[in-house]
């Protein structure tokens, strides 16, 4: 059991969703504790740190999932440490791109105070890089309940650092200061915990190894890229446009929920395999039944939580971000409409085909389509136009995904997803809005409106589904199993 992929998968999903968590309580405590242009600052810094790191990683960690398995131990040492050093110097590189050109960013960001707090994140990448596949190393050689347990010690020590600095001195300069101290700390414990697998085993250094790393993690070094430029385009050309204020308004706007991703990170796990297996069979009717089931399922959370929050949005941005973010309710709306298309991974199906190059186009043809709706759109509607160009760009690659999947598995538009299910699906959670809607005009703390709402909007929409059939007696036989064996477990004593 402890050996399973799906436990193992389960101990990083669940160490995972708390890094995820304590980030959004983070962004919480920072927005009602720094001003807007303060804010803005802090967030543009992992902006930059989140789009340009791919550019510097070149996929190397992922490649320790692929290598470290089908090496014996001694070549496992010698990869693990080439690895690390060959991620060392990138960091290297990394550190001196972002000091060098922080005047750079600070000017084309139309913030100077960014300027000096790069500065002082700039050693962040040369202490974050070289460590940054610990869990995957973890995984690979079986002890997956280390990593896990790595992630949340980490997880718990970055918070309570920013978390004391803040109740120190809240200032900019002061968190990332500490935020440095940190991270030399766990550089220092992650680079033990990864070598001391290895403390005994000899080193045989061959020049080969690294050549075929490189051919293996280029490739998804720059599809990685791709793909972080195409998430963050929106909110960098927001910045080269308005202020820190600005960026910042709109940054907590433009916010794709966790859980879609989470969730859809989870179904896809476990429905790849099966996936490769029909298509490799030529079962095409039993891949798209087996599709469609899981876009039914994760639809049944996320098309729910889009109505309910799209009503409820004000309330929500407040109790995330203080009434100072109230600003922030229309891009938060207009981004609420990119949930449909999360209901599960399109090139999902293309990936089981074997079409990767495929997929690599799309992600190319998406920085595209987003850079240009972004710069027509913004001039136009200012930065409610770069969340619909997302929104927009979002939809137009779904289609054009829709309608390759139609050739691979040659079946019509009609039939390639679940359209009347999922229509019936948003119907059904459109309807039990109603209520809510009504009874907030009455309720006018936003706390108990958004608390008693909630619970009438989950019973309403339980209710209307099972009512027509969207969800089915043994759903709700097990709905409820999970419920009682998840409460049987908090009442065991520890």
């Amino acid at each position: 059991m402890k050996n399973s992929l799906s436990y193992q998968a389960l101990l990083l999903t669940i160490a995972k969703t708390m890094d995820v968590f304590t980030l959004l309580v983070l962004g919480m405590i920072l927005s009602r504790v720094l001003t807007m242009e303060d804010y803005g600052t802090y967030r543009q810094v992992w902006l930059l740190y989140y789009t340009l790191i791919p550019l510097f990683t070149l996929g190397i960690a992922t490649s320790v999932n692929y290598f470290v398995p089908r090496f014996e131990l001694e070549q496992q040492k010698t990869f693990i440490f080439q690895t690390y050093f060959g991620l060392f110097s990138l960091g290297f590189l990394f550190a001196i791109f972002l000091y060098a050109g922080a005047g750079f960013f600070g000017s084309k960001f139309n913030n100077p105070a960014l300027t000096q707090v790069i500065k002082i994140f700039s050693l962040v990448p040369l202490l974050t890089m070289p460590t940054s596949y610990y869990h995957n190393l973890y995984i690979c050689i079986k002890k997956a309940v280390y990593a896990a347990v790595m992630l949340t010690l980490a997880t718990l020590a970055r918070f309570a650092v920013i978390l004391i600095s803040i109740y120190v001195q809240p200032s900019l300069e002061n968190i990332f200061k500490s935020l440095l101290l940190y991270y030399i700390a766990e550089f220092i414990a992650l680079s033990f915990m990864i070598f001391r697998p290895f403390f005994s085993v000899p080193l045989f250094f061959k020049h080969q190894n690294i050549l075929e790393q490189l051919r293996f993690t280029v490739p998804i070094g720059l599809s990685s890229l791709v793909g972080a430029f195409s998430r963050q385009i929106d909110k960098l050309i927001i910045s080269g446009y308005f202020t820190a204020r600005e960026f910042a308004i709109y940054a907590n706007g433009a916010m794709e929920l966790p859980i879609a991703r989470i969730l859809n990170a989870a179904v896809m796990s476990v429905l790849m395999p099966e996936l490769v297996v029909l298509y490799g069979r030529g079962n095409f009717a039993e891949l798209l039944a087996l599709w469609h089931r899981s876009i039914r399922k994760v639809s049944l959370i996320i098309l729910p939580m889009m109505v309910f929050l799209f009503i409820f949005s004000r309330e929500f941005l407040v109790l995330l971000y203080s009434e100072k973010y109230l600003e922030s309710t229309g891009i938060f709306q207009i981004y609420l409409l990119t949930l449909p298309p999360r209901v599960t991974t399109f090139g999902s199906v293309l990936l089981a085909a074997g079409l990767s190059r495929v997929i690599m186009y799309y992600s190319v043809y998406t920085v595209v389509i987003a850079v240009a709706l972004n710069l027509i759109m913004i001039q136009l509607w200012g930065v409610w136009g770069a969340a619909l160009a997302t929104v927009t760009g979002i939809y137009v690659m779904v289609f054009l995904q829709l309608g390759k999947i139609c050739s691979v598995l040659n079946c019509s538009f009609k039939n390639v997803y679940p359209w009347k299910v999922s229509g019936q699906i948003l119907a059904v959670s459109l309807a039990a809005g109603l209520a809510p809607l009504v009874i907030k005009l009455f309720l006018g703390n936003w706390f108990i409106s958004l608390t008693v709402n909630s619970v009438i909007y989950l019973l309403i929409f339980t209710w209307l589904a099972v009512r027509t059939k969207l969800l089915s007696t043994s759903e709700i036989e097990q709905i409820k199993k999970r419920v009682r064996s998840t409460l049987d477990c908090l009442r065991k004593p520890v």
